[in-house]
């Protein structure tokens, strides 16, 4: 059946400016049709929605997510591999539920991800498209080797083979950890390197090769530069950066993903009311929130620098619940210095082409999936207006209504 939105205010993720007097015509799945006046034609058998004071945006995404949070050992601890798989599905399917019609993960246990992205493919839930990406790849004595979420190998061949089983399994693409982090052990920094040159050679040459992207996560300057060099998609985290390897990113269209939320789980940086119920229901250790403190400046001026550079910055938050953590993301974003329309573009058409598909979502275009997100409030004039969610397509289908 034909579906027409009628008369919402379109902020389409390419635009500088919301758009009035358009209606939306979805079809087959598709937007077929952005109209100024739909006809009787077009009309006649349709169901047609008046969204006259509404707002419409395309659906959201998260481009960095293990579908649940990496501290799950922390705020769930002694959960089973069963309990997880399910907690797993349900954070997604809660995404979904404030406009998250996509996400894509870099780094989840036993190919978890790849699970729930078919079960919601093949429509046997309702829940986000997922990029999948298996485990995360890391080295012996490296960043989250005792999480279950990675893959922990050494020497060139071992990577080889690791990559050709992600493959096998079906991946979408690779998540690299070159760096430590900054909720690392005492040998686990952000400003420490692990990987050795023979190991990125091979990671980035069967890549290359078999035409998949990789996403690194890099803490620092150098583990920066050493990953765009090799030919990495997208930095992750970029807690520090300096002005070489900004210029890098710009002149190789490298995408960043900052993960603003691992700096700003504190009380010191949360400014809104919801942010400070964020982290009064989801407390960090007092050790994490030490290195959370000590590294938020550097990580926010690292954005601001990659911003004002020019820099292609995606929406990821690294954290969970994805209904929570997702919009917190986006908030941050504009309390960082990205204007709200940006931030929007940041989540929707940016993060498309981070997930290399630009061609079909993130955006409100003719021809392109119906994926959308309609608000009660308009979010350029203040992002947090992005939680006022009134319905969710996906596929042009209805997927959540809170109309009544």
């Amino acid at each position: 059946m034909r579906l027409i939105l009628l008369n919402p205010t379109i902020i389409d993720g390419k635009s500088t400016e919301p758009i009035e007097g358009f209606s939306i015509i979805i079809e087959n799945n598709r937007i077929s049709k952005l109209s100024k006046s739909p006809t009787q034609t077009e009309i006649k058998g349709a169901k047609v929605i008046d969204l006259h004071g509404f707002f419409a945006i395309p659906g959201l995404f998260d481009t960095h997510t293990h579908l649940v949070s990496p501290l799950s050992d922390v705020f769930h601890a002694n959960e089973t591999t069963v309990a997880r798989y399910i907690r797993a599905g349900k954070e997604c399917m809660d995404g979904l539920s404030v406009g998250i019609t996509s996400v894509r993960a870099v780094g989840t246990h036993n190919y978890l991800d790849l699970a729930w992205k078919r079960s919601f493919a093949n429509n046997m839930f309702s829940g986000p498209r997922i990029f999948a990406s298996g485990y995360a790849l890391t080295t012996t004595a490296g960043h989250a080797v005792e999480k279950e979420i990675t893959y922990a190998s050494d020497g060139g061949p071992g990577f080889r083979k690791i990559i050709r089983e992600q493959l096998k399994e079906g991946v979408d693409h690779l998540k690299l950890l070159m760096s430590g982090g900054c909720f690392g052990d005492r040998w686990d920094s952000p400003t420490d390197t692990h990987f050795l040159t023979d190991e990125i050679e091979s990671v980035f040459g069967i890549a290359q090769q078999r035409g998949y992207k990789v996403a690194v996560h890099a803490g620092s300057p150098e583990s920066t530069k050493i990953a765009v060099k090799a030919g990495a998609h997208s930095i992750e985290h970029g807690y520090s950066l300096d002005e070489e390897s900004v210029a890098l990113m710009v002149s190789n269209n490298t995408y960043y993903v900052p993960t603003l939320l691992i700096t700003h789980m504190t009380n010191e940086a949360a400014l809104t009311p919801y942010h400070k119920n964020y982290i009064t229901q989801w407390p960090l250790p007092n050790n994490l929130l030490e290195r959370a403190n000590a590294n938020r400046a550097a990580h926010s001026s690292a954005f601001k620098m990659a911003l004002e550079a020019g820099v292609k910055i995606a929406a990821g938050s690294d954290a969970g619940p994805l209904k929570d953590a997702s919009i917190l993301e986006i908030e941050l974003l504009v309390q960082n210095g990205m204007s709200p329309m940006n931030a929007i573009k940041a989540a929707t058409l940016t993060s498309a082409a981070v997930c290399e598909a630009d061609e079909e979502l993130g955006s409100i275009e003719e021809g392109k999936c119906a994926d959308l997100v309609i608000l009660r409030k308009n979010p350029v004039e203040a992002i947090g207006n992005i939680r006022s969610v009134y319905q969710v397509y996906k596929n042009g289908k209805l997927a959540i209504d809170e109309s009544q």
